[in-house]
């Protein structure tokens, strides 16, 4: 199962690069800025749920590496 994913909508000059924390199967990203946007995604069955997106002109991107595989390194030889 993969336990890393990025969302990037880059090229806009007002992305707003997300928080992230885990609480049980969701890995949950709010904003700094836009304090009612929130991304949930569901470890376990990929599940996204976004609330504060409607009507915000913002774009957002954050990233999430499962703990303990931020430091995997792998050599392809």
């Amino acid at each position: 199962m993969e336990y890393s994913f990025d969302f990037n909508f880059s090229g806009n000059p007002s992305t707003h690069k997300c928080e992230q924390k885990v609480e049980g199967d969701w890995v949950i990203f709010t904003c700094p800025i836009c304090k009612d946007y929130e991304r949930r995604i569901n470890l376990k069955s990929r599940e996204v749920v976004v609330s504060g997106a409607e009507g915000n002109p913002h774009q957002h991107r954050g990233s999430f590496i499962k703990p303990g595989l931020d430091n995997l390194q792998c050599n392809l030889n």
